[in-house]
């Protein structure tokens, strides 16, 4: 994924000519190097954090994110570019808690991102790289699908959620992309995440720290199988999300409609899931009314 529009130029590949994301390619591997270390000894969830800020920094200083406006707006775009890269990177990593799961969902935000903004008049450099994000996830979801051989760990998780959040960030500020339509294709595991934490939160749960409560691993465990969640997953995207992000791009006037359609449904469905089931997968029995 990272080497071959590294070596494209080199190799006479011209549609990688040109191109600026060398940052966040080099930043991709410096994420999955620091991946491989925490998988393989364990590192402090501070320094993880410090490391991934870096990258994203670096990234959007790349980026040019923060147009000619006043310095209090920059300021608020940097924050939230920040806030989305690092965040991100991690959401991705919660959601690789089950076979085939995030290595699918990578796939298919990659092709659907990649095929939404040729449609929008998009140059070479950010489809072909979003392509290459969903193929390479699809190869790899060869070995990745249920009952998996090989498994992503951190040091797939962590630079793939990130070269998929800065991608996906860079097709928003060169107008390819609607924010709508990014949390349209990310509504599975932005919602997941979200509700997850929320209710560790407000448990006092410590949320960095690993557990098994999102609603697709309870779920993954009710039904004893992994396939069916994933599938499941695959389903939504396509029958459901995946129409809605062409409508809210096709019908820009339309697009924070249909992300709320998007949302909804997942939301209530996440907080049923997580209400109704515990983590070790046994369901909660609610006491019949007596009055």
């Amino acid at each position: 994924m990272v080497l071959l529009p590294l070596l494209g130029p080199v190799w006479g590949l011209s549609a990688f000519s040109g191109m600026d994301a060398t940052p966040l390619l080099i930043a991709t591997l410096v994420l999955s190097l620091v991946g491989l270390l925490d998988d393989l000894r364990g590192l402090p969830v501070v320094l993880r954090l410090v490391v991934q800020g870096l990258c994203a920094a670096w990234v959007l200083s790349s980026m040019d994110v923060v147009p000619q406006v006043a310095l209090g707006v920059g300021a608020a775009v940097w924050a939230l570019g920040l806030l989305w890269l690092v965040g991100f990177t991690n959401v991705f990593n919660f959601m690789d808690g089950i076979d085939g799961l995030a290595a699918s969902q990578a796939a298919f935000v990659g092709f659907a991102s990649a095929f939404l903004s040729v449609r929008a008049g998009a140059g070479a450099d950010l489809p072909l790289l979003l392509a290459l994000a969903g193929a390479s996830s699809a190869g790899f979801l060869c070995w990745n699908w249920p009952p998996a051989r090989l498994f992503m760990g951190d040091a797939g998780s962590l630079p793939l959620g990130f070269m998929l959040a800065a991608l996906g960030l860079a097709c928003v500020l060169r107008g390819l992309l609607s924010i709508w339509c990014l949390l349209i294709l990310w509504a599975p595991f932005l919602c997941d995440a979200g509700v997850t934490l929320l209710l560790r939160t407000l448990r006092g749960a410590a949320i960095l720290r690993p557990h098994r409560e999102h609603a697709y691993q309870r779920l993954a465990t009710a039904l004893g199988a992994h396939r069916a969640v994933t599938l499941g997953v695959l389903a939504v995207d396509l029958c459901w999300l995946l129409p809605l992000a062409l409508l809210a791009e096709g019908r820009p006037e339309c697009a924070p409609m249909a992300a709320l359609v998007a949302l909804v449904p997942l939301l209530a469905g996440v907080v049923v899931l997580s209400l109704r089931l515990p983590a070790d997968g046994a369901v909660v029995e609610v006491p019949a009314r007596t009055d």
